[in-house]
């Protein structure tokens, strides 16, 4: 018989809260709209901004990284012969191919010791390949690259 009580008393409540909602929303309507409407505005741009990071995260490819990178060495170190050409560009296409390969993995931290296990690798393939005058320019160009991509990290 008590429980039968409270459930009574429950739904009288929970009526009356309704019914005190309902009248608040009548004379406030228009101020209710336009709290509801920016609420879903918002929620709008939210979702659409992060579509949009999305999709340029999936714009960066890392073979094009590697290409463009071996590109910049290529114009910075003027006196490469041609088998040096063709060795940089052997590297930088595996490289590229690992970078690919990094990427699609979960761990983020995983990710970080990986690439910069590669990334020793591709200098020190580098290395082998360039005289002791176009390392030095190497080491600033690669520097460099490290430097920017450090930047753009603190921007995040």
């Amino acid at each position: 018989m008590a429980n039968i009580n409270f459930i009574r008393m429950s739904t009288t409540k929970s009526s009356s809260s309704l019914i005190a909602f309902h009248k608040l929303i009548s004379k406030n309507k228009n101020k209710v709209m336009k709290k509801l409407l920016l609420i879903i505005l918002l929620f709008t741009v939210g979702t659409s901004f992060s579509q949009e990071t999305q999709t340029t995260r999936q714009k960066r490819n890392p073979e094009k990284f590697a290409t463009a990178e071996f590109e910049m060495l290529k114009k910075r170190i003027a006196d490469l012969s041609e088998p040096q050409i063709d060795s940089l560009q052997a590297v930088y296409t595996a490289y590229g191919a690992e970078l690919t390969a990094i990427q699609a993995q979960g761990n983020r931290r995983g990710k970080i010791r990986i690439f910069t296990k590669a990334d020793a690798d591709k200098s020190d393939k580098v290395k082998n390949i360039l005289t002791e005058q176009q390392w030095p320019v190497y080491e600033k160009l690669n520097n460099e690259l490290k430097q920017k991509m450090m930047e753009r990290r603190k921007k995040k």
